[in-house]
């Protein structure tokens, strides 16, 4: 995985772009909290074997909404 911060996000080199590189494990799990996405833009980069074919990624999200509740009218 791949974690490029965003411009404006508080990066310490203005300018300069700093890249982190992670590898996961293979079955791992990571939870990625407020405010990584406002400040981080991140990917899993497309591996390719020795004949140029891509290997195969699965990259799963799952997002949850608060949605209030109606108006309750009083007559």
């Amino acid at each position: 995985m791949l974690f490029q911060a965003k411009k404006g996000s508080g990066s310490r080199s203005p300018g300069k772009v700093t890249t982190t590189t992670i590898f996961p494990l293979p079955g791992s799990l990571y939870v990625m909290r407020f405010p990584t996405n406002q400040n981080f833009k991140h990917s899993i980069p497309v591996q390719r074997k020795k004949d140029g074919r891509a290997r195969p990624r699965l990259s799963v999200t799952f997002r949850s909404m608060r949605i209030p509740a109606p108006a309750v009218s009083h007559k």
